[in-house]
């Protein structure tokens, strides 16, 4: 990795991969189905998108609730903390995530 490609994803069949920039990584992750999460400053993306009738760790935030089956959303999961010491996951939809990144 060289040092100027500080945004990646990863995918089970693709493995990582690294960017230059956000809208790189985005555009490549929107792109490919198996992507399943960017990663960059401390930060990491999951992206979830919702199913219809399905239960989901998800299901009690308000934007999960709010958003339509098949809709796409980014999921926030700070890389260097316990999933137990986050509190309340941070949920965008597509356009915020985009938005607040590029």
């Amino acid at each position: 990795m060289d040092d100027d490609e500080q945004f990646q994803t990863r995918s089970e069949t693709l493995g990582l991969d690294f960017f230059k920039s956000f809208e790189d990584a985005y555009i490549y992750a929107k792109k490919n189905p198996c992507v399943w999460k960017i990663s960059f400053l401390g930060q990491r993306w999951l992206k979830v998108t919702k199913c219809q009738g399905s239960d989901s760790e998800y299901s009690h935030c308000a934007a999960y609730k709010q958003s339509r089956p098949g809709s796409l959303l980014w999921v926030n999961s700070p890389l260097l903390l316990r999933q137990e010491d986050v509190g309340p996951f941070k949920i965008l939809t597509d356009e915020e995530f985009k938005a607040s990144h590029i």
